[in-house]
């Protein structure tokens, strides 16, 4: 596709939707196309760029996924260990299944832990104690496993592991390990504003109401930050994609092959009844004709994202927008990364 059909089907799709900002990313056959539109706040002159970071939602756990695989070549951690082996917060578990529960099924969802978990503080930021508290405070779903169950809980519980291996906070090992290295200037959502990329702004609209965006506050726990606490760009989600591809230069060095391909290929008890056609380790499986796609989706509030790369032919497309409904019955939309 010619790049200004692209930008004009863009920017006639956004004003159709009301979205008063999105970004568009492809590679196809060696040829890329990075497109940006529209304002980073409805009613403010700032534009949105190729550069401008937008909330990715769940998006990040495909990052949160990818730091582990590195770990995991490393040696400092092994897909199939049980957490507890990692983070002394398991120890006094409620439920004697945690000890159970390893690497490779809060990867794919088939831990068995239950979707969403806060602590008494939703302000919290320590990762150890969030992790404590989901240990003392739930049970197990179903066996470890044995079946696919979406858990935020179980990558902010990698969030920890990381931490627990690495010496490092999460967002500090992310940044130095996975985003810095690809060339990503890092931006995580509860970082103090003023920082060095431009953020785009949240936006919602009611259907069936004006077809006005509103601008809207972001709510995520900062515990919750493996699972949907990372900003980018779609040139950002296209870079890790390149990389999970093999493709990228420094892709040997980064995340070798015995790792990305242990992380595309599909988990035997991870049937996503609905939200894919199968799960790995950190993306989602989607059949087409032409092969299967892999990525992941995220929703915040106010924002969507998604990104899809077929490794059949290296094709990749990612799509970022200021924009998610809003119904009357909702009080706080958004507030599960998914």
């Amino acid at each position: 596709m010619e790049a200004d059909l692209a930008e004009d089907l863009l920017r006639t799709l956004t004003r159709a939707h009301a979205i008063p900002g999105a970004q568009l990313t492809v590679l196809r056959a060696g040829r890329s196309l990075s497109l940006a539109t529209g304002v980073r706040r409805t009613g403010v002159a700032g534009p949105v760029t190729t550069e401008t970071a937008f909330a990715l939602g769940s998006v990040t756990k495909a990052f949160t996924a990818t730091l582990v695989g590195q770990l995991v070549a490393d040696g400092e951690l092994e897909w199939d260990d049980p957490v507890a082996d990692y983070v002394a917060e398991f120890d006094n578990a409620v439920d004697e299944a945690f000890s159970e529960i390893t690497l490779r099924h809060l990867l794919s969802h088939t831990g068995g832990l239950v979707a969403d978990h806060e602590t008494d503080d939703v302000a919290e930021t320590s990762l150890a104690r969030y992790t404590a508290s989901v240990s003392a405070a739930t049970r197990t779903l179903h066996r470890p496993g044995s079946c696919f169950s979406y858990a935020n809980s179980g990558y902010n519980i990698l969030g920890r592991t990381v931490e627990a291996v690495t010496d490092m906070k999460w967002q500090a090992a992310l940044a130095n390990l996975v985003l810095r290295p690809l060339g990503i200037d890092p931006v995580f959502v509860h970082d103090a504003p003023g920082g060095q990329r431009a953020l785009a702004q949240c936006h919602t609209v009611r259907p069936g109401e004006n077809r006005s965006a509103t601008p809207v506050g972001l709510f995520l726990p900062p515990s919750w930050a493996p699972a949907g606490g990372l900003a980018g760009s779609a040139d950002d989600l296209a870079a890790l994609a390149t990389l999970l591809l093999g493709t990228h230069p420094d892709a040997a060095e980064l995340l070798p092959e015995e790792q990305r391909t242990e992380m595309c290929a599909r988990t035997p008890a991870a049937d996503a009844f609905g939200m894919a056609d199968a799960w790995g380790l950190g993306l989602a499986h989607h059949a087409s004709p032409d092969g299967v796609w892999l990525g992941h989706d995220g929703t915040v509030d106010g924002g969507t994202a998604h990104l899809r790369f077929r490794p059949a032919d290296g094709t990749l497309l990612v799509t970022l927008a200021e924009r998610h409904h809003r119904h009357r019955d909702v009080g706080r939309t958004g507030r599960r990364p998914a």
